[in-house]
């Protein structure tokens, strides 16, 4: 049985040493990851798993929402497997995640605090990098005044990048009000699109590799309880169809599952052509506001190994190395 288009892809660039900008084919690979908070621990080791494997000069575009943006922000800067540990060290901590701060009528998640933060292995030179990188980032958001997609690029600054970050993963009591980018209010990328393989398909990508963070099999819980709809409450004041699209995500989301599910089935007659990782079925899940260090680090470690089996050995093997 032949490999995968995207393993293949991959497997062929490594073997020619194709370089961004410089290939030898027609192709346009993406790197597709989703979002979900503190379960971006699980793309991040896998991200993790890709930079062990030195996979970034196989990609030609970057397209994150929420966490997955944050977490493919580190892939292009070289610090993905630095971000993986700091999940399970500074990002659960309660200067970034502090619930009882919604009773003061502040965000539970602290996103500045992440983007401001550094250390001895997740360096603050890692957003000029992102800006040098060869590999274009999109970070996918919501218009707050049309209530619908947007995909944020091109950052001259290395302000404009972070407040793309920030805007695709604000949302009202979760981690803030709409962000203000080149004039129009943006926010979570997640109400309008989850799994932005769309967007790649829309920026001409004919092949996707696709980082998922929930199990497969797992369907998304159907949202409820008096925090939502205290976030529909304040979504409403900013556009009246927001509420609606934030209360459907989980259905938009378990249909975009199915449908990757056949899109990767087709192998090379889908366009894009898309590979997803994404944790076997009864996997433990990880929550949005996760912070037990031993959850965090077990789940990145299992999310690790699982990107290396899946994808490292076998595009590995197809190259000869």
């Amino acid at each position: 049985m032949s490999a995968h288009p995207v393993l293949e892809l991959m497997a062929r660039r490594l073997k020619e040493r194709s370089e961004p900008a410089h290939r030898k084919d027609a192709f346009r690979l993406a790197l597709v990851a989703e979002g979900g908070a503190m379960r971006g621990v699980v793309s991040s080791g896998m991200l993790w798993a890709l930079e062990e494997a030195g996979f970034l000069p196989c990609f030609d575009l970057a397209v994150g929402c929420s966490a997955g943006a944050m977490n493919a922000s580190s892939f292009l800067a070289g610090v993905a497997g630095a971000c993986t540990r700091e999940y399970a060290q500074e990002f659960r901590s309660t200067r970034f995640i502090q619930p009882a701060r919604v009773l003061l009528g502040r965000p539970v998640i602290d996103l500045d605090y992440s983007l401001d933060f550094s250390s001895t292995i997740l360096d603050a030179g890692r957003f000029q990098r992102v800006l040098e990188s060869p590999i274009p980032l999109h970070c996918v958001a919501t218009d707050v005044d049309q209530a619908r997609r947007a995909l944020l690029s091109d950052f001259q600054s290395q302000d404009e990048l972070r407040r793309a970050l920030k805007a695709s993963s604000c949302l009202p009591l979760v981690a803030g009000d709409p962000v203000e980018f080149r004039g129009h209010r943006y926010m979570d990328g997640g109400i309008t699109e989850g799994i932005p393989v769309a967007s790649a398909r829309e920026l001409g990508a004919t092949h996707a590799l696709v980082l998922q963070t929930r199990p497969r099999g797992l369907r998304y819980p159907t949202p409820k309880g008096l925090f939502l709809r205290l976030v529909e409450l304040r979504l409403g004041r900013f556009h009246p169809v927001l509420p609606t699209l934030y209360r459907r995500r989980n259905h938009v989301y378990d249909e975009t599952c199915d449908l990757l599910d056949i899109e990767q089935a087709k192998g090379e007659e889908a366009l894009p052509s898309v590979f997803c990782l994404r944790l076997p079925e009864g996997s433990p899940t990880v929550s949005h506001l996760e912070r037990r260090p031993h959850v965090l680090r077990e789940r990145a470690a299992a999310a690790r190994e699982h990107a290396r089996q899946e994808l490292s050995v076998p595009v590995l093997s197809l190259a000869g190395r």
